[in-house]
């Protein structure tokens, strides 16, 4: 595939996620999207947006601000991922996993972070570390090319709250109840 060609597809498949997001925050996530794919590291905004150079045309603040107070919401767009990305590409069988995951954030006075266990480390012991706690559902796919392989992708996800950090808008719930409802 040609570059040009392999850019048309790129593009056509941010249209398709386009009913997420008002006009203005679309060109933002596109704009952040082509940053998040080119930055040689670890993708933070500020890299995202040095990356893309003269092609962020705007304040960086709108960038970082699009995360937090953007009009869009997660749940549509992860609804759309799913129905217009993925969903083309599965077969009859349709399989789902869940799991938790933790997030480390950066800073000492990040809201809803708590010291939880990460499951995923290789460590002879319990590791604890200072983050958020995700429960995510992802759709599973096997490439017809390459039976072997599973591709997930995450489709639902959902931050846990501590009892302390529930309050009249978010409840508290389990990790498992959580689950069930994802």
């Amino acid at each position: 595939m040609d570059t040009s060609s392999l850019v048309s597809v790129f593009y056509s498949m941010i249209h398709e996620l386009s009913g997420a997001f008002t006009q203005p925050t679309l060109e933002t996530f596109r704009q952040l999207v082509v940053g998040w794919i080119l930055v040689p590291h670890v993708g933070s905004v500020t890299g995202m947006i040095r990356t893309l150079g003269a092609s962020a045309t705007k304040h960086w603040t709108v960038y970082e601000k699009f995360l937090y107070r953007g009009a869009w919401s997660v749940e549509k767009l992860s609804l759309l991922v799913l129905v217009r990305l993925i969903a083309p590409l599965l077969g009859e069988t349709i399989e789902l996993a869940i799991d938790e995951t933790t997030c480390g954030p950066r800073g000492k006075h990040v809201a809803l972070a708590g010291w939880y266990k990460d499951a995923s480390s290789h460590a002879k012991g319990p590791v604890f570390h200072w983050a958020h706690q995700w429960v995510v559902g992802a759709v599973i796919l096997r490439p017809r090319h390459r039976p072997s392989w599973r591709l997930a992708f995450p489709v639902v996800f959902e931050m846990y709250r501590k009892k302390a950090d529930a309050d009249a808008e978010h409840s508290h719930r389990t990790l498992p109840q959580i689950a069930r409802e994802l």
